[in-house]
This record gives C-alpha cells, sequence and structure tokens, in this order.
C-alpha cells in the first residue's frame, strides 16, 4: 500500500509540475499568442491616399495611410489582430464617401511600424493618430474599431472627445475571451494585455454602434452584445445574421453606411441629442 500511495503522490506531483510548466510557457510566450502582427501590406495605397510617419509618445515611428481630401471631419480607424492598414480599404473608400478625411494606423509592430505590441503601445498608437487629425484640421472625429481595434478604439475614446464610436466585432474583455479559448488554463488571471472594453464603456457618451455577425467564431457575438449592454445611450446594435468574424461588412450593402451615417450626422458629439437606442434585430444573444 505505500509503493502505491508514493507511486500516486509521485503520478499527482509530476502532472501538477507539468501543468505549471505549461502555464508558465504560456505566461511567458503570451504575446505571441495574444497578436499576430502583419509586416507586409497586401495592397498598395489606392489613389489619394498617401503614407505618413506618426511618432508615438514613447518615441516609436508609426506608419499610417492619411486620406488627401481635406475634410473637418476626421475618421480614425483601428484595424484588427491579424491585419494591417491595407486590409480596411473598404472603410476607408465608405467614410470617404460619407465626407471624412480618414487615417488608419498600423500599430506598432505591424506593417512596417517600429516595435512590438502591448496594450499601453497600442493606446499611444492610436492616440498619436488621433492627435494627427486633430492638427489637420478635423474639428470631429469619429472612432471605428474592429476586433482587437475595438478594444484601442475604446480606450481612445475615454481620453478623447470622439464625435461617435462604431465597433466591429468586439469584445468586452480580452481576458474574458482568452479564457473562453483556454478553459484550461487560469487565463484570466495570467493575461497582462486586458483590454477591460466594459470596464471603460459607460465612460464614453458620444452615440455608439456595435455591429457583430452571429456566426462568429473568434470573438462569440454575445461578448460584443454584453458590452453593448453595458455602454451607454444613445447606441444601436447590429446583429448580421449568417456572418463571421472576417468579412463582417461583406454582402451588407448600404445599410451598414446608412446606420453610421445616420449615427454621424454633422453636430454629432457630446451632449447633443440623438435618438433613442435601437436594436436591428432581436436575437437573443445570450451565451
Amino acid at each position: 500500500m505505500a509503493s502505491i500511495s508514493r507511486r500516486l503522490t509521485w503520478g499527482v506531483g509530476g502532472i501538477a509540475a507539468a501543468y505549471g510548466l505549461v502555464t508558465l510557457t504560456v505566461f511567458l510566450g503570451q504575446r505571441s499568442l495574444q497578436y499576430a502582427p502583419s509586416v507586409e501590406l497586401s495592397a498598395p495605397a489606392p489613389d489619394g491616399v498617401s503614407e505618413i510617419e506618426l511618432t508615438s509618445q514613447d518615441g516609436l515611428k508609426i506608419l499610417a495611410w492619411a486620406d488627401e481630401t481635406p475634410s473637418d471631419r476626421g475618421a480614425l480607424l483601428l484595424h484588427g489582430n491579424g491585419g494591417t492598414r491595407a486590409d480596411v480599404m473598404d472603410v476607408f473608400r465608405g467614410f470617404r464617401a460619407l465626407g471624412y478625411r480618414s487615417l488608419v494606423v498600423d500599430y506598432r509592430g505591424y506593417g512596417g511600424s517600429e516595435g512590438s505590441p502591448t496594450e499601453a503601445g497600442l493606446y499611444l498608437d492610436a492616440q498619436a493618430g488621433w492627435d494627427w487629425l486633430k492638427r489637420n484640421g478635423a474639428k470631429e472625429i469619429l472612432i471605428w474599431g474592429y476586433s482587437l481595434g475595438s478594444g484601442v478604439a475604446v480606450e481612445t475614446a475615454t481620453q478623447n472627445p470622439a464625435s461617435a464610436l462604431v465597433l466591429d466585432a468586439p469584445f468586452d474583455s480580452a481576458a474574458r475571451l482568452a479564457q473562453l479559448r483556454y478553459p484550461w488554463l487560469p487565463a484570466s488571471w495570467l493575461l497582462l494585455d486586458r483590454y477591460d472594453s466594459i470596464e471603460k464603456i459607460r465612460e464614453i457618451d458620444c452615440p455608439l454602434l456595435v455591429v457583430h455577425g452571429d456566426m462568429d467564431r473568434v470573438i462569440p457575438m454575445f461578448l460584443g452584445r454584453r458590452l453593448f449592454d453595458h455602454a451607454l445611450e444613445p447606441k444601436r446594435w447590429w446583429m448580421v445574421p449568417g456572418a463571421g468574424h472576417s468579412g463582417l461588412r461583406r454582402g451588407t450593402g448600404e445599410h451598414y453606411w446608412s446606420l453610421v451615417q445616420s449615427l454621424t450626422g454633422r453636430g454629432a458629439g457630446r451632449g447633443a441629442n440623438h435618438e433613442p437606442a435601437r436594436t436591428e434585430s432581436e436575437q437573443d444573444s445570450s451565451e
């Protein structure tokens, strides 16, 4: 019996040691799991768009594409985790059609920008984009964020008086998302870059549009709905039936841009009067 007890003790100890080693490995390498920076651009800058260099507050060179069309309305575009500025040109063109001068920022480590991605660093990169738009005549600025960019967009909107906020496929918290992906690890405790949008969203009182696909397998829709439910009015929710995480805007036609336009009428901003929250779909998005 004693030998069996010893073997059990050694076995449990070995499993615990292996689990601890895996946990430590994940903790030390978490940013390589959390971020997937693309360096090469998938397409050149389109006509009427120029590449500019921004300088972040910590001194890094951050690359961006800027619309050369002057306008007193600016749109700060913050892309997702696996792309670059070249991958949101449909959004760029959409905001141009609405009369916005758009700027899309490649975070540190993405698209040729210096540095490596971190939560604090991405916030600095977005702020550099906001500051550029203000210096170049934007009297009101809309912030658009997709996926990872939604977390950056929410933080930027808490620090600056945005005229409106548009979030595509957002999450409520990166820590909650990490725990869903790695349920066998204490992921929510281990995560350094937490992007706690749900803790910040009630600090934002500009008009909000949240768009999410009901077939999103990367960021489940109930996380986006939870973020929306915690937000202040005026706000609008749009569930896109059959849409996954990528290509969320594909096939939505003009409705996407009509919603954006209704959210961002000239003069929109903090303290303005807007229509109450509206829901484009009543489908239950609970967990």
